[in-house]
């Protein structure tokens, strides 16, 4: 709200100052159209952006020379109605090939937020843990959040046909890795 005073206030204050200078008041009010409707188009476009971002919008998370992979854990929770969810299983996961083909699956995802979704919990929650350099010898330790299960990534609902489930699908098959399993009774 604050925003859109301070705008008014600004071409209130760029129409008297060009009517020092201009005297066509036809000229005055083109420009001030023009602004005006530059100024809702880009209103509009951040509406957009924010409803219908991409998965880099939506997460921070980027590798680099100067990121090291730490940790990841992925956990499965079971939902009951009424309850808190209950975690499953959880898979500590170190090699980060793992995690580049998790977030590799999300990349090309379309989302459309949701602010009424239901549920803030999801069936899968993963915490990558990663250190960054910040400089010479100086490092820091960043741990990013995702919520997710097959029609959502927070409260994100996901628009198209991905197969963002398969690398964690593959994870489950597979009898190799060491997978903790929770008795919640």
């Amino acid at each position: 709200m604050v925003t859109y005073v301070v705008g008014a206030l600004a071409v209130g204050l760029l129409a008297l100052f060009l009517s020092m200078y201009i005297q066509n008041k036809k000229i005055i009010i083109s420009i001030l159209t023009g602004i005006v409707l530059a100024a809702i188009l880009f209103v509009l476009f951040e509406v957009y952006q924010e409803t219908y971002p991409s998965f880099s919008e939506i997460s921070s998370l980027q590798f680099n020379e100067d990121t090291e992979f730490e940790v990841a854990n992925l956990s499965i929770y079971e939902f009951s109605e009424g309850e808190m969810p209950e975690r499953q299983a959880m898979l500590k996961i170190k090699d980060q090939a793992i995690i580049d083909r998790i977030l590799s699956d999300f990349k090309n995802m379309k989302f459309k937020k949701d602010e009424h979704a239901e549920r803030h919990f999801r069936k899968y929650h993963l915490t990558v843990t990663v250190t960054k350099k910040v400089k010479k010898d100086h490092f820091t330790s960043e741990t990013f959040t995702y919520d997710f299960d097959e029609d959502y990534l927070f409260n994100y609902e996901i628009l198209n046909e991905t197969n963002h489930m398969q690398t964690i699908k593959s994870l489950r098959e597979n009898d190799d890795l060491n997978w903790n399993y929770y008795d919640n009774e």
